[in-house]
């Protein structure tokens, strides 16, 4: 296993269990069970950046790809940055409901809105087999 690969699944790792910790065994008090009201978006955003360093770490070719490389990387691209803008509108809107507003429109539909276009381009780029 890569050394690269190895610091992605500790980081992947480390989160799990600490939001384990956190929401199961309630380890740090009320302070730090309010940060559980965010455990959905670790879900998204370590999907999505996954997405991303897989996709952009230096690959050994044995056989040519070409352009077909590089039009499954650029779908795999646009899937990763779908899931993070999806994140990131789902930690607006938390952060609104925590301050006890419900504003419409608001920055998180920019982030909701983002997803479905990302993926749709994504998904229509994937090669076909």
């Amino acid at each position: 296993m890569r050394s690269h690969s190895r610091v992605v699944l500790g980081l992947v790792i480390g989160v799990g269990t600490l939001m384990v910790l956190i929401l199961g065994f309630h380890v740090g008090g009320t302070e730090l069970f309010a940060v559980g009201n965010f455990s959905p978006l670790v879900g998204a955003l370590i999907g999505g950046a996954l997405i991303l360093i897989c996709v952009n770490l230096p690959q050994h070719q044995t056989e040519n790809g070409g352009s077909w490389l590089t039009q499954e990387r650029l779908a795999w691209g646009l899937i990763g940055c779908g899931c993070i803008a999806w994140a990131i509108g789902e930690s607006f809107w938390r952060y609104y409901r925590a301050l006890g507003q419900n504003p419409f429109p608001s920055l998180a539909d920019f982030g909701y809105a983002s997803f479905p276009p990302l993926v749709l381009a994504g998904l229509i780029l994937q090669p076909s087999v």
